[in-house]
């Protein structure tokens, strides 16, 4: 029994390294931040700051699950991700890591759109672009990959204040628009 435990806890801890979650963590606060923000100006609903906060965790841990997955191939040959549980093979076979992070972000979308149908788009759109556009795309391909990859480290910002004002709202582009900003003059894009 005690061998069956060693194992899952194991197998538990590989697949949390697979979803980075000093990242997920890092976007979440960011993303609350506008949900706090967004609450006092349209009311505090502490079910949707709940629902939101869960959806914006698991979809930024199911994204970074995929990433992990599309670059298995480059982590294994460089020095500081060779380290990581798909390459050591501690995750195993590697495509558990995209069935794990695929289920991570159909939950994230299908909590969203019981807030509201916009911040499941948004956050299917920065599960898009992080995983998708940055990493598939143009990460390994172009010194601007970064240009197209940063607006979804931006997006829990939207979509946390589109699920607690119900609507599209022009501030919520606008603390984009800065966190991005932001983003962009620390990669020096």
């Amino acid at each position: 029994m005690e061998a069956i435990f060693s194992k899952t806890n194991f197998m538990v801890k590989n697949y949390i390294e697979i979803s980075k979650p000093r990242s997920a963590l890092l976007l979440y606060f960011t993303g609350l931040s506008a949900i706090i923000i967004a609450s006092s100006i349209y009311g505090f609903n502490f079910i949707k700051i709940i629902l939101i906060a869960i959806a914006i965790i698991l979809g930024t841990m199911g994204s970074n699950s995929i990433t992990n997955f599309i670059d298995r191939e480059t982590d294994s040959i460089m020095g500081r991700t060779k380290i990581r549980a798909i390459p050591k093979e501690r995750t195993k076979p590697a495509r558990n890591a995209l069935i794990y992070g695929s289920i991570l972000v159909i939950t994230a979308i299908i909590i969203a759109s019981i807030i509201n149908y916009w911040s499941a788009f948004f956050l299917l759109l920065g599960f898009f672009d992080s995983a998708i556009i940055y990493n598939l795309f143009t990460k390994r391909k172009s010194p601007f990959g970064v240009v197209f990859g940063s607006p979804a480290g931006g997006l829990p910002v939207i979509i946390g204040w589109i699920a607690i004002a119900g609507k599209i709202d022009l501030l919520a582009f606008f603390y984009f628009y800065l966190l991005l900003s932001g983003l962009l003059y620390i990669y020096g894009a």
